[in-house]
């Protein structure tokens, strides 16, 4: 094929991707990756017929993934200890709809869908649906629930945990972090861009000029300040590559309570300070931080990320490995 050839081999997939209105990630798809490239092997093959993609190869394919979800459902009734989760919404008439999640060292499985159509999203609700999932897998076999840090996820953790005081209950740290990152934003004290903008447009402001810009350089000339800013910067950027790992499909568990306390590490040593630098970082500001932190943390943290610490050999002494 040369150039113009493929030129053009383009230009048509371009075009079939959009009269089809195809997302442009089909592309990388690799169940479409996959069968491009089989195909390819035989210059003679004709893509199948609409009749037979909706009739025999749509019930082959249904066959297929039956035989391979049950198999990883044999694989996760096999390993005897499983964590439970839960993934909340709701619908567009305001009604609730949840999907119960089942992790091993085998992946995650999705159990059942709850539609709550003709339901009322409430705690006791949850609870059922939990407590339901734990016995269909056996209460010794289940040890973890985790869910967001929604309050009624909360309430509902806390019926179940009256039945099953052997499991442990956690929030979900993503999402605990994101809420973080949301709460920081909110601060008062959180810098914007219209700031500037309304202090120019003030009539008002054009007298004290002066007395603003002697301010304004004694605050960037002092390394107080920078120092302060520094720290900032480096716990929201803890925070972010932190919530970014643990929403990735991989093996975290084991560096969650030590990225956190490091967080906290720089958090107290802004909450020690109580020297006012300028009006922009103040003690109060930096209280303000420490205890959003400190509340997103008990929400997230359990006995399960401090024993997988403790195991992790990253954290280990010579000895002790």
């Amino acid at each position: 094929m040369d150039a113009a050839q493929r030129e053009k081999a383009d230009k048509l997939w371009s075009m079939a991707q959009a009269v089809m209105w195809l997302p442009f990630r089909t592309f990388k798809h690799p169940a479409f990756e996959e069968a491009y490239r089989f195909s390819s092997q035989f210059p003679s093959y004709k893509l199948p017929s609409e009749k037979r993609l909706h009739t025999t190869l749509l019930d082959a394919n249904y066959e297929t993934v039956r035989e391979e979800t049950e198999k990883k459902m044999f694989d996760h009734m096999v390993w005897d200890k499983i964590t439970i989760s839960c993934d909340g919404w709701t619908n567009k008439n305001g009604r609730p709809q949840m999907n119960m999640l089942h992790i091993s060292r085998h992946g995650e499985l999705a159990h059942r869908h709850v539609d709550g159509s003709n339901e009322t999203k409430s705690a006791v609700w949850i609870a059922e649906h939990i407590t339901k999932d734990i016995e269909d897998r056996g209460p010794p076999n289940v040890l973890q629930f985790v869910a967001d840090n929604a309050s009624a996820n909360i309430l509902a953790e806390k019926l179940v945990r009256e039945r099953y005081p052997h499991i442990i209950f956690g929030g979900c740290v993503a999402h605990g972090l994101d809420l973080l990152m949301e709460d920081i934003g909110k601060l008062p004290r959180m810098v914007i861009s219209d700031r500037w903008i309304s202090w120019a447009n003030d009539p008002q402001r054009p007298p004290q000029t002066r007395t603003d810009a002697r301010e304004a350089k004694e605050i960037i000339l002092d390394e107080r300040f920078w120092d302060k800013v520094h720290d900032i910067v480096m716990m929201m950027e803890k925070i972010f590559v932190l919530l970014r790992q643990v929403d990735a499909h991989k093996d975290f568990l084991g560096r969650v309570f030590w990225e956190s306390w490091e967080c906290q590490d720089i958090l107290k040593n802004l909450h020690k300070s109580t020297e006012l630098i300028s009006n922009i970082i103040t003690p109060s500001s930096c209280d303000e931080l420490f205890l959003l932190f400190r509340h997103c943390w008990n929400g997230w943290t359990n006995i399960i990320h401090t024993t997988a610490m403790l195991l992790n050999p990253a954290y280990l002494s010579d000895e002790e490995r």
